[in-house]
């Protein structure tokens, strides 16, 4: 039996000033040393298999229990990554294949490769135009509906039947659904739920209310059309409590005042000569004794 060919590498080449790339310099700005070295993990995973990997929901989750981060946030800096160019957008967003212009020129140059080792499905995820040694230039191939069998269209067809939760998380994804996301983590979170219980100050009654008041700020955020401000869940929570502090618990003070009973100025005025009348007789009685 013939022996199985590896498509990957065992080595990779880094440039030396990659740390010094505005896109990594962006993303580390943006999410920490936690997010280059998610970075690096992909690159060590890609050069691995070959020049992509399918981010799936499976690698997904490997992913967040090897680094020990929650899905969600690695699913976050998979987004940001993609936003930046890091990596191709119009891949991850047909295909969710995590790849690049740069990965593939450095994978192909790196070590010879024959055209046999791609099927037709790996070739049309290339970027760009790749000259294998001492073969023709292989082009991107765009799947054409023209021609083909029923078995490549039943194929084709569950592969967009196809669904899964990352689906969801592509940057076509509107904020609303990315708020929801973030708003289960912090309801989830007991000590987030405390501290913002305790910031405020209606008592601990106020954690039962704490999912209808997160619905409110978004919706104050849309109706004041600044959703451009709520980027990343750091800057859900900041807003939010800005937010619970100058408008989000005024409701209830308002509400509680007009319920109190106001009264007339003339009934102030007797309550008021009342007052000063038992003071006078209780100055008078001291002076009698």
């Amino acid at each position: 039996m013939p022996r199985p060919i590896k498509k990957g590498l065992d080595y990779f080449p880094v440039d030396t000033n990659i740390l010094s790339d505005l896109k990594v310099r962006r993303i580390k700005r943006e999410y920490g040393a936690e997010s280059f070295l998610l970075y690096m993990t992909l690159l060590c995973d890609i050069y691995a298999n070959s020049f992509y990997i399918c981010a799936d929901d499976d690698y997904l989750f490997d992913l967040s229990e090897q680094l020990q981060m929650s899905e969600s946030k690695v699913l976050e800096m998979f987004l940001a990554m993609v936003k930046i160019g890091l990596f191709d957008s119009r891949l991850f967003q047909k295909k969710r294949i995590l790849t690049s212009a740069s990965i593939q020129k450095r994978f192909f140059s790196t070590k010879t490769k024959r055209v046999e080792m791609f099927d037709d499905e790996e070739i049309s995820y290339l970027l760009e135009k790749i000259e294998f040694h001492k073969t023709p230039v292989i082009e991107p191939k765009t799947p054409k509906n023209e021609g083909l069998s029923t078995q490549s269209k039943e194929k084709e067809s569950k592969e967009k039947e196809k669904k899964t939760t990352l689906t969801s998380f592509v940057p076509e994804t509107s904020e609303r659904e990315r708020w929801e996301i973030w708003k289960k983590e912090l309801l989830a979170d007991e000590d987030w739920r405390a501290s913002a219980t305790r910031q405020s100050g209606q008592g601990i009654g106020f954690d039962v209310l704490l999912p209808a008041k997160l619905d409110e700020f978004c919706d104050f955020i849309i109706s004041c059309g600044e959703k451009e401000s709520v980027k990343t869940q750091k800057d859900f929570v900041r807003r939010f409590h800005y937010w619970l502090s100058y408008h989000g618990t005024k409701k209830e003070a308002r509400a509680a005042e007009k319920r109190k009973p106001r009264l007339s100025k003339v009934v102030e005025m007797d309550r008021v000569g009342d007052v000063s009348l038992e003071i006078a007789k209780q100055i008078l009685a001291g002076k009698c004794s």
